[in-house]
């Protein structure tokens, strides 16, 4: 990505965004490096440091309208495996919260053996965790998942709401600080 088509795609970032455009650094960022020009080694894929591309003073407000967006596409994608569910399942086999705890159960326990497996280094897994055991393991991770969403959905539970407010509370605990519980507060 060369310094035009960095800031092209920073000035496209902002106004989708509606964060006003500024002039900040033009660094790259790509793993746990930070580049200081383009050429600093062979990385062909850069990843842009939403600090030096928002400004710190904006990643709040990129924040809320990042978490607003996740939230509408998870919204999105409940209202679609709803609709999928209805569709494909009468009452006695899958719509109730019951046959979705069960599937979801169901799942883990696959997302377990292919770790166990992996781990173990035998039957399909003989490699550990190759492209081969993290392709099956994303798999049952996302089967679990959507059997999450159709519960949310059969609940009346909004899955991205719940799921970002689940997590800012999560990540205010510090299991460093506080080793017996986790609370931010001591």
């Amino acid at each position: 990505m060369n310094q035009n088509d960095h800031q092209s795609y920073k000035d496209n970032l902002l106004s989708e965004f509606g964060i006003e455009v500024s002039d900040h650094k033009n660094e790259l960022m790509h793993g746990p490096h930070l580049h200081k020009s383009n050429d600093c080694c062979n990385c062909n894929d850069p990843i842009l440091d939403p600090i030096l591309l928002f400004g710190e003073e904006n990643l709040s407000i990129l924040d809320e309208r990042v978490k607003q967006v996740a939230i509408n596409a998870l919204n999105d994608l409940q209202g679609k495996w709803f609709l999928w569910k209805e569709k494909n399942f009468d009452v006695s086999t899958g719509k109730g919260p019951e046959w979705q705890a069960l599937g979801m159960a169901e799942e883990v326990g696959e997302v377990c053996r292919i770790i166990l497996k992996a781990q173990q280094k035998i039957r399909q897994y003989t490699n550990g965790f190759d492209e081969k055991a993290r392709k099956d393991l994303a798999k049952e991770i996302s089967d679990v998942a959507i059997f999450a969403i159709q519960l949310c959905s059969i609940m009346g539970i909004d899955f991205g709401k719940a799921l970002f407010e689940r997590s800012e509370e999560v990540m205010k605990r510090d299991w460093t600080k506080n080793p017996k519980n986790g609370d931010s507060n001591g």
